[in-house]
């Protein structure tokens, strides 16, 4: 599975809804996780990342858009 842009932002929007506060969100493992992340696709100048890229964290702070993307090709299906 390819990464884009678009699908950090949304796991990033995703997790900070999900956080107590901005704080909580900081120090997440998500959070941590994706701003690295994040931070090295803005330095490197990727558009996109391939998923084998990604370190542990980073993966399971986006599996949700695993799940979204499934939940939304089903939903399309019926």
């Amino acid at each position: 599975m390819n990464i884009g842009m678009s699908d950090i932002e949304a796991a990033i929007g995703h997790w900070r809804r999900a956080s107590a506060s901005e704080e909580a969100f900081a120090a997440s493992s998500e959070g941590r996780a994706l701003a690295r992340l994040y931070g090295a696709a803005i330095a490197q100048g990727s558009a996109r990342i391939e998923e084998g890229e990604l370190d542990e964290a980073e993966r399971a702070a986006l599996r949700l858009l695993r799940f979204s993307r499934t939940a939304r090709a089903t939903e399309k299906e019926a």
